[in-house]
This record gives structure tokens, C-alpha cells and sequence, in this order.
């Protein structure tokens, strides 16, 4: 039934239009019951610009939003929102956000021309180098490598 549950949270946040909290648990029921990441994304990032969102808010949209291939929509609703942080602290975990989402659109760009030039994926990141496509990979903010499983990049 998570899709009447879905259908009330909607029929709430519109009447309360003020609040995140509805459009946060219509994006976790997209995520967790019905295993759709554009939907959740869609429905945490417009929850995150709400009045009072917790910052968190936002770096979760953008995460599920890159990983429903939404990478460049996600990199520009973070940087309006560091834009219209006035909090440091918030603004320190959206820029590090930005740069790890930046890094992962080099790379989707970067298997992009790997798969037009050898009508393939690359096996590893460490490809799209050695066949020259990029000079180097990207340095991740976050302190690790950046993963590639599936043909998903991870950080």
C-alpha cells in the first residue's frame, strides 16, 4: 500500500506547503519500498529547499539524483544551496558534496567517450587513463577512491 501512502504524504505536503517533513517521508517511501531513486531524489531535493530542512536533506537528494543519472541537476541545486547557506559548517559539507558530485560527472562524461570509442563500457575507472581519454581521475573529497560497479560510480 506504499502507493496510497504516497498519495496521502502528497495531498499533506501540498496543504502544508511550509513544511519538509511530508516531502521527506514521500522521498524515503520512493527509496526504500519502491526502490526508485529519480523519485525519491526528486521528492528530497524540493524538500531540502523548504524552510528548516536539515542540511543532510539536501546531500541525500543529491546522492539518490546521481544515482538515477540526474548528476548535473544535482551539482546545480547543491551550489544554489551553498550559495544561500549562511552557516559554515553547512557550507563546508555542500562544497565537499559538490566537488565529489563534479568528480563522478568527469567520469560519467569520461565513460561516455570511452563507450563511443570502444563500444563498450571500460572495466575499471583506471581505463578511461590508460586509453587517454582522461589525464587523471579525479581526486575524491571524501578521502577514497571513487568506485565503478555496474556501470555506477560510487564515492
Amino acid at each position: 500500500m506504499h502507493e496510497k501512502a504516497i498519495d496521502l504524504l502528497e495531498v499533506c505536503a501540498e496543504s502544508r506547503y511550509w513544511d519538509w517533513e511530508p516531502s521527506f517521508f514521500v522521498g524515503f517511501d520512493y527509496y526504500y519500498f519502491l526502490n526508485n531513486n529519480k523519485e525519491a531524489s526528486r521528492y528530497l531535493l524540493e524538500a531540502a529547499q523548504l524552510p528548516d530542512a536539515p542540511p543532510l536533506m539536501a546531500s541525500l537528494g543529491a546522492r539518490l539524483a546521481q544515482k538515477a543519472g540526474r548528476t548535473e541537476d544535482a551539482i546545480v541545486l547543491m551550489q544554489t544551496m551553498y550559495e544561500r547557506s549562511e552557516e559554515e559548517s553547512v557550507k563546508k559539507t555542500l562544497k565537499q558534496r559538490i566537488e565529489a558530485l563534479v568528480g563522478v560527472l568527469i567520469l560519467e562524461k569520461g565513460i561516455a567517450r570511452f563507450k563511443t570509442r570502444f563500444g563498450r563500457p571500460p572495466e575499471k575507472l583506471d581505463n578511461l587513463v590508460t586509453a587517454g581519454i582522461l589525464n587523471r581521475l579525479p581526486i575524491n573529497p571524501y578521502h577514497k577512491p571513487y568506485t565503478y560497479e555496474d556501470n555506477q560510480i560510487g564515492y
